[in-house]
């Protein structure tokens, strides 16, 4: 252990100290903290990787059943039971984007498409099949149809004429 002024303790639970209740700005000359590298458990000091599921690019530590996805999405980790699980093949869906929200990264389907992002589906084939999950507005709807193999595109269907479901064209 090493000593120090006005300094946040690392921990295995807070590993940047940031959220640290032992914050020594209180008046108190100095505070008990790990060396550089070393994060408190248990009372000891420890290297991150005895701390459970550390992530060493992330430099974070993850709870149980929590995920991490390194920038482009190229490799996945999972916590397992203080055992970092990583797919080091991990690739989003052809139809799908690596993107980062709030500080997580993740894939997520493009627009036409549905699913988790390491698979996605087309929505729809044609104007019947939005007809057929309850839609029931005339307007403009992204398909794809079977055996297409182009990105999906808007259509504009007619949900009222002749019972519904038509995709209507302006071909001449």
């Amino acid at each position: 252990m090493v000593f120090g002024n006005c300094t946040r303790q690392k921990s295995c639970d807070d590993p940047s100290g940031v959220d640290s209740c032992n914050n020594n700005c209180n008046g108190e000359p100095e505070a008990c903290v790990c060396a550089t590298g070393y994060l408190k458990k248990d009372g000891r000091c420890v290297l991150p990787s005895e701390c459970g599921c550390f992530v060493t690019q992330a430099n974070a530590i993850l709870s149980l059943g929590e995920t991490y996805i390194s920038a482009g999405c190229s490799e996945k980790c999972t916590c397992d039971n203080d055992t970092l699980r990583c797919n080091l093949n991990f690739r989003c869906d052809a139809n799908a984007a690596c993107t980062e929200q709030d500080g997580v990264r993740g894939c997520d389907c493009q627009d036409g498409y549905e699913g988790d992002g390491e698979t996605c589906t087309a929505l729809y084939t044609d104007c019947y099949d939005v007809y057929r999950i309850g839609q029931r507005q005339n307007g403009v709807y992204t398909i794809m149809p079977t055996g297409w193999t182009g990105s999906p595109f808007n259509v504009y269907c007619d949900m009222t004429t002749a019972g519904g479901g038509w995709t209507v064209s302006n071909h001449k």
